[in-house]
């Protein structure tokens, strides 16, 4: 039989699993000076710019972006009333119409995404990380130092702000000194 090939599957899936609004907020604020007909897209652009480039780098199978919930630390503030309170309230309407054609997009490229409108992007990135199958391996794309934590032999992380990705292999102190950086 001529024409027949056989197609072997990957022994790991590598995914890329992105805190979305990290991704956005640096996008939007990165590509200030991009507009279409006198309306600002640079955070539409730098959004999928970025994205595609590690998707080509990185060698990503698949992506999963993850989105703070409406109500996003909602259930933090009633037990622990301080929680982020010296940060500053941000909404700018040009970047919330970006966001939403950036999700809308994603749905377009079959990109998955998830949104709890309780939870924290970093706790739904966290969850993936712990609940992943045994045959992937998971790059989580995000600034918060706290996930340094879930770093293991399947799970590396992607500090956009140093743009550096960790993994299990790096050294020790290396890994805390860059964990702890403000």
């Amino acid at each position: 039989m001529t024409g027949l090939r056989v197609v072997r599957k990957k022994e790991k899936t590598k995914t890329l699993i992105v805190d979305g609004n990290v991704l956005m907020k640096r996008s939007y604020n990165g590509a200030k000076n991009l507009f279409y007909k006198e309306v600002h897209i640079g955070g539409i652009y730098q959004f999928y710019t970025t994205l595609r480039k590690l998707i080509v780098e990185l060698a990503i199978d698949k992506v999963i972006i993850m989105w703070d919930g409406e109500r996003s630390g909602y259930l933090r503030l009633t037990y622990y009333p301080e929680y982020k309170n010296n940060r500053a309230k941000f909404f700018d309407e040009s970047y919330e119409i970006q966001k939403l054609r950036v999700k809308a997009y994603a749905e377009d490229l079959f990109l998955r995404q998830y949104e709890h409108p309780d939870c924290e992007s970093d706790d739904l990135l966290a969850y993936y990380a712990l609940n992943k199958k045994k045959n992937e391996e998971v790059i989580i794309y995000t600034n918060d130092r706290d996930l340094c934590q879930l770093i293991s032999e399947e799970v590396s992380l992607y500090l956009a702000d140093k743009k550096t990705l960790l993994r299990s292999e790096e050294h020790t102190s290396e890994l805390q000194s860059l964990a702890y950086l403000v």
